[in-house]
């Protein structure tokens, strides 16, 4: 999660609860310390400890999925924007106590594309949150490898309006005291989304084809990706969701 840098620096790569003590400056002993429910929440926020005042470079990742980062050095707002390699660079004197806080702003993304690795090609849909890829959870039994057979997860996406998304809702709930990835997750989206007779097989995973939008749109709940063993992430899609959401990154 942090790296030393070649100029006496650290730098943070990756975000989660976590204390870091190092050398840095003129061989200071420093502690960070990092509070955040990242990445189900876009708020992290940082008390730099040195055992003295001392002066160092601090790195801090921006996210690639992340357009509009903000941070701010004990409250007041400093420039965000990451260079070349996709850092914040903060180089500054450190005294005990400064706070760093960063900020993610995270949106629902809802991406279409064509799985060409079927024949015939397949059309299908993914939803992201932040940095999160989003799926429709299948509970398993008391058989952890089997799935709950009266599980419903024949849905197709049904995604309408001129940006796709939009109609996407985002639930949050309390982060669980310890973590083990459980389905009742505390980020939730809410998705539109029409049953109808999907019988995938190992050649023919998806249908070929949009999926008329006949039947009465439902909503679905879809938890992060990790947080369910058997699951449903590429969708297929309607003609609405095609439409709305056009060709997006998932069909590269």
């Amino acid at each position: 999660m942090w790296m030393a840098t070649y100029d006496n620096g650290l730098a943070a790569v990756h975000y989660g609860p976590c204390h870091v003590s190092a050398l840095a400056g003129d061989g200071v002993r420093v502690q960070i310390d990092c509070r955040t429910d990242y990445p189900f929440n876009e708020s992290i926020e940082m008390t730099v400890k040195p055992e003295k005042e001392t002066a160092f470079p601090l790195s801090l990742r921006v996210p690639a999925w992340c357009k509009k980062p903000a941070v701010s050095v004990n409250g007041a707002a400093i420039n965000a924007t990451p260079d070349a390699k996709g850092f914040i660079r903060l180089h500054r004197s450190w005294k005990d106590g400064d706070t760093i806080r960063l900020q993610f702003p995270m949106s629902v993304q809802v991406a279409t594309g064509t799985d060409k690795n079927l024949k015939p090609a397949a059309p299908y849909a993914t939803v992201s949150y932040g940095p999160l890829l989003f799926a429709l959870a299948i509970p398993d039994t008391r058989n952890a490898n089997t799935p709950d057979p009266a599980a419903r997860w024949n849905y197709a996406l049904d995604i309408a309006g001129e940006k796709a998304g939009a109609d996407v809702t985002v639930e949050r709930g309390a982060m669980p005291a310890q973590w083990d990835w459980p389905l009742e997750s505390p980020l939730k989206l809410r998705a539109s989304a029409v049953r109808f007779d999907w019988k995938p097989t190992h050649d023919a995973a998806l249908p070929t084809a949009p999926v008329a939008a006949t039947g009465e749109a439902t909503k679905i709940t879809l938890i992060p990706y990790g947080c369910t063993k058997f699951r449903v992430s590429m969708f297929p899609v309607t003609e609405r969701t095609v439409k709305s959401a056009g060709e997006g990154q998932a069909g590269k």
